[in-house]
């Protein structure tokens, strides 16, 4: 089956892809095609691209044929973005930091305008709707889209003279809101390393004692594991084979 790309209106200015997501912050996405990354968020297999004016975005579903797991573009004129203005749109649900689900709308507030908007396809959504804003919600929580990068950069510009002379170099940097047993099992492998080995650790932690939750073409994708699949008797021997050292 194939699947549909799905949007975002987000300038690339705000979520530079290639560059926040091969950077070091974290070190499981995979580029699975040109300019197209793969991933897995709660245990979803999500793919992301983008252009100068949009995130787009698809779900992968092991248990439906897949046809090599590639997405195909849909044609995007079919998506409606929500006016800004509309008051009775559906809320989302996101994990804060305390561990609450805090409302999260699409209307401006006192921090400046939220930056992307619903996507559907009319007033009334229906079931494959209703998913797409629960799947929608956790890239936008994932890559916080309701931070505004650009005032952000504008106010740290002014504060260090520094920052405002590199800050054009880099734009679309922002800290992604990531999985606290993943990104503190990350932190463990970074000790003195690099990169490219940091994220062979990595996701020979998932690989190993995580669950298989799909392909893209021929790069298979795993749950990142519990913590406590990582606390059994067998764990250290093990991680020594796989070369992970003194970590």
């Amino acid at each position: 089956m194939n699947h549909h790309w799905r949007r975002i209106a987000v300038p690339k200015t705000e979520v530079d892809l290639k560059t926040l997501l091969s950077c070091g912050q974290s070190f499981t996405w995979r580029e699975t095609s040109d300019n197209v990354w793969s991933n897995v968020l709660q245990n979803k297999l999500f793919s992301v691209k983008q252009t100068d004016s949009e995130l787009l975005w698809c779900v992968h579903h092991p248990d439906k044929d897949l046809e090599s797991a590639k997405c195909v573009k849909s044609d995007l004129t079919a998506i409606k973005t929500e006016p800004h203005a509309n008051t009775d749109k559906p809320t989302r649900k996101r994990v804060g930091k305390s561990g609450t689900k805090p409302e999260v709308s699409n209307t401006c507030n006192d921090d400046g305008p939220t930056l992307a908007k619903l996507s559907k396809t009319d007033n009334q959504p229906n079931i494959e709707d209703k998913a797409d804003v629960s799947l929608e919600a956790i890239l936008r929580d994932y890559f916080q889209l309701d931070i505004n990068l650009g005032t952000l950069y504008d106010k740290w510009s002014v504060a260090d003279s520094h920052f405002a002379n590199i800050a054009a170099s880099f734009p679309g940097i922002r800290i992604l809101r990531q999985d606290p047993t993943e990104n503190l099992f990350s932190f463990i492998c970074s000790s003195n390393n690099h990169i490219s080995r940091i994220s062979s650790m990595v996701l020979k932690l998932a690989e190993n004692y995580g669950t298989k939750l799909g392909s893209v073409g021929d790069i298979d994708f795993y749950s990142f594991p519990e913590a406590a699949d990582l606390c059994k008797p067998d764990v250290e021997k093990k991680l020594r084979e796989l070369g992970f050292g003194y970590r």
